[in-house]
Protein backbone atom coordinates (compact mmCIF):
# COMPACT_ATOMS: atom_id res chain seq x y z
CA UNK A 1 0.00 0.00 0.00
CA UNK A 2 1.50 3.24 -1.36
CA UNK A 3 1.61 6.05 1.62
CA UNK A 4 0.85 9.38 0.94
CA UNK A 5 3.26 12.35 1.06
CA UNK A 6 2.50 13.53 4.34
CA UNK A 7 2.50 10.26 6.23
CA UNK A 8 6.16 9.69 4.18
CA UNK A 9 7.40 13.07 5.56
CA UNK A 10 5.98 12.69 9.01
CA UNK A 11 7.79 9.13 9.44
CA UNK A 12 10.91 10.91 7.97
CA UNK A 13 10.99 12.97 11.28
CA UNK A 14 11.08 11.31 14.40
CA UNK A 15 10.65 13.76 16.41
CA UNK A 16 7.13 14.59 14.96
CA UNK A 17 6.04 11.06 14.60
CA UNK A 18 6.16 10.71 18.25
CA UNK A 19 4.78 13.53 19.28
CA UNK A 20 1.71 12.82 16.86
CA UNK A 21 1.46 9.36 17.79
CA UNK A 22 1.40 10.02 21.70
CA UNK A 23 -0.74 13.22 21.31
CA UNK A 24 -3.11 11.65 19.66
CA UNK A 25 -3.57 8.57 21.75
CA UNK A 26 -3.34 10.70 25.23
CA UNK A 27 -5.81 13.03 23.59
CA UNK A 28 -8.12 10.40 22.45
CA UNK A 29 -7.80 8.70 25.90
CA UNK A 30 -8.47 12.12 28.28
CA UNK A 31 -11.40 12.12 25.57
CA UNK A 32 -12.52 8.38 26.55
CA UNK A 33 -12.18 9.64 30.11
CA UNK A 34 -14.01 12.31 30.09
CA UNK A 35 -17.00 10.59 28.26
CA UNK A 36 -16.51 7.86 30.50
CA UNK A 37 -16.75 9.91 33.84
CA UNK A 38 -19.69 12.26 33.12
CA UNK A 39 -21.89 9.63 31.55
CA UNK A 40 -21.24 6.17 33.34
CA UNK A 41 -19.83 7.81 36.84
CA UNK A 42 -21.69 11.35 36.39
CA UNK A 43 -18.53 13.28 37.54
CA UNK A 44 -18.20 16.37 35.36
CA UNK A 45 -14.64 16.08 34.96
CA UNK A 46 -14.47 20.23 34.08
CA UNK A 47 -15.43 20.72 37.80
CA UNK A 48 -13.42 18.49 39.39
CA UNK A 49 -9.63 18.41 40.25
CA UNK A 50 -7.16 18.15 37.36
CA UNK A 51 -4.97 15.90 38.53
CA UNK A 52 -5.99 12.84 36.46
CA UNK A 53 -5.65 14.79 33.73
CA UNK A 54 -2.19 15.65 34.69
CA UNK A 55 -1.49 12.28 35.54
CA UNK A 56 -2.31 11.27 32.14
CA UNK A 57 -0.60 14.07 30.28
CA UNK A 58 2.67 13.16 32.29
CA UNK A 59 2.59 9.77 31.13
CA UNK A 60 2.15 10.18 27.79
CA UNK A 61 5.12 12.67 27.60
CA UNK A 62 7.30 10.50 29.99
CA UNK A 63 7.03 8.21 27.37
CA UNK A 64 6.99 10.13 24.30
CA UNK A 65 10.51 10.87 25.03
CA UNK A 66 11.40 7.44 25.95
CA UNK A 67 10.18 6.02 22.93
CA UNK A 68 11.80 8.95 20.50
CA UNK A 69 15.41 7.85 22.64
CA UNK A 70 15.17 4.16 22.72
CA UNK A 71 13.19 3.05 19.45
CA UNK A 72 13.56 6.07 17.30
CA UNK A 73 17.30 7.61 18.11
CA UNK A 74 19.64 4.44 19.00
CA UNK A 75 19.38 5.77 22.55
CA UNK A 76 21.34 9.16 22.47
CA UNK A 77 19.07 12.13 23.19
CA UNK A 78 19.91 15.36 23.13
CA UNK A 79 18.25 17.94 25.36
CA UNK A 80 16.57 19.95 22.34
CA UNK A 81 15.22 16.78 21.23
CA UNK A 82 13.75 16.03 24.60
CA UNK A 83 12.48 19.33 24.65
CA UNK A 84 10.70 19.02 21.40
CA UNK A 85 8.96 15.95 21.74
CA UNK A 86 7.65 16.45 25.31
CA UNK A 87 6.18 20.06 24.13
CA UNK A 88 5.12 18.55 20.91
CA UNK A 89 3.48 15.78 22.60
CA UNK A 90 1.78 17.95 25.40
CA UNK A 91 0.75 19.93 22.29
CA UNK A 92 -0.79 17.84 20.22
CA UNK A 93 -3.13 16.17 23.07
CA UNK A 94 -3.93 19.45 24.55
CA UNK A 95 -5.22 20.51 20.41
CA UNK A 96 -7.44 17.07 20.50
CA UNK A 97 -8.70 17.61 23.81
CA UNK A 98 -9.76 21.39 23.51
CA UNK A 99 -11.20 20.28 20.08
CA UNK A 100 -13.41 18.02 21.79
CA UNK A 101 -14.40 19.99 25.12
CA UNK A 102 -15.47 22.91 22.65
CA UNK A 103 -17.18 20.68 20.13
CA UNK A 104 -19.35 18.21 23.48
CA UNK A 105 -19.85 21.66 24.94
CA UNK A 106 -21.25 23.42 21.91
CA UNK A 107 -22.74 21.30 19.67
CA UNK A 108 -23.56 18.02 22.20
CA UNK A 109 -24.27 19.28 25.82
CA UNK A 110 -23.88 22.11 27.30
CA UNK A 111 -24.38 20.59 30.57
CA UNK A 112 -20.65 19.86 31.78
CA UNK A 113 -20.57 24.11 31.42
CA UNK A 114 -23.25 25.21 33.28
CA UNK A 115 -22.40 22.95 36.11
CA UNK A 116 -19.11 24.27 36.00
CA UNK A 117 -20.44 28.29 36.03
CA UNK A 118 -22.60 27.12 38.97
CA UNK A 119 -19.64 25.52 40.80
CA UNK A 120 -17.58 28.81 40.20
CA UNK A 121 -20.20 30.43 41.57
CA UNK A 122 -21.06 28.80 44.27
CA UNK A 123 -17.11 29.14 45.78
CA UNK A 124 -17.07 32.50 45.08
CA UNK A 125 -19.71 33.36 46.87
CA UNK A 126 -18.95 30.78 49.74
CA UNK A 127 -15.79 32.93 50.42
CA UNK A 128 -17.30 36.49 49.90
CA UNK A 129 -15.73 37.88 53.08
CA UNK A 130 -12.20 36.26 52.16
CA UNK A 131 -12.07 37.45 48.83
CA UNK A 132 -13.17 41.16 49.37
CA UNK A 133 -10.61 41.35 52.45
CA UNK A 134 -7.81 40.67 50.46
CA UNK A 135 -8.56 41.66 46.72
CA UNK A 136 -11.34 44.27 47.40
CA UNK A 137 -14.84 44.80 46.57
CA UNK A 138 -14.36 45.56 42.93
CA UNK A 139 -12.28 42.32 42.29
CA UNK A 140 -15.16 40.39 43.89
CA UNK A 141 -17.87 42.03 41.69
CA UNK A 142 -15.71 41.49 38.94
CA UNK A 143 -14.95 38.16 39.17
CA UNK A 144 -18.63 37.26 39.92
CA UNK A 145 -20.42 39.15 36.69
CA UNK A 146 -17.28 37.37 34.78
CA UNK A 147 -17.93 34.10 35.50
CA UNK A 148 -21.34 33.52 33.60
CA UNK A 149 -19.67 34.65 30.52
CA UNK A 150 -17.52 31.63 30.38
CA UNK A 151 -17.69 30.07 26.91
CA UNK A 152 -17.07 26.65 25.57
CA UNK A 153 -13.87 27.96 24.17
CA UNK A 154 -12.91 29.38 27.29
CA UNK A 155 -12.98 25.84 28.22
CA UNK A 156 -11.19 24.36 25.51
CA UNK A 157 -7.87 26.53 26.07
CA UNK A 158 -8.18 25.25 30.11
CA UNK A 159 -6.07 22.41 29.06
CA UNK A 160 -3.43 24.67 27.44
CA UNK A 161 -2.96 26.11 30.95
CA UNK A 162 -1.62 23.18 32.77
CA UNK A 163 1.62 24.05 30.37
CA UNK A 164 2.63 26.10 33.16
CA UNK A 165 3.26 23.06 36.02
CA UNK A 166 4.22 20.30 32.35
CA UNK A 167 6.93 22.78 31.24
CA UNK A 168 9.29 22.18 34.39
CA UNK A 169 8.45 19.08 34.12
CA UNK A 170 9.53 17.85 30.74
CA UNK A 171 12.36 19.98 31.22
CA UNK A 172 13.84 17.79 34.17
CA UNK A 173 12.38 14.41 32.62
CA UNK A 174 14.48 15.82 29.46
CA UNK A 175 18.06 16.71 31.43
CA UNK A 176 17.09 12.90 33.35
CA UNK A 177 17.18 10.94 30.26
CA UNK A 178 19.10 12.92 28.28
CA UNK A 179 21.87 10.62 26.73
CA UNK A 180 24.84 12.12 24.27
CA UNK A 181 27.00 10.23 22.07
CA UNK A 182 30.47 9.07 23.72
Amino acid sequence: MKQSAFAQRLKSNPIFYVSGLYGLSGGLLAIILFLVLWYVVGMNQLVTNKFFDAILVLFFVFFSIKDFKDNRNNGVLHYWQGMSVGISTFFVMATCWGSFVYFFLTFINPEPLHNFIQERLTVVNQNKAYYISEFGERWFREQLNSIPAISPFDMSLDYLKMLLFIFPVILILTIIMRRTPK
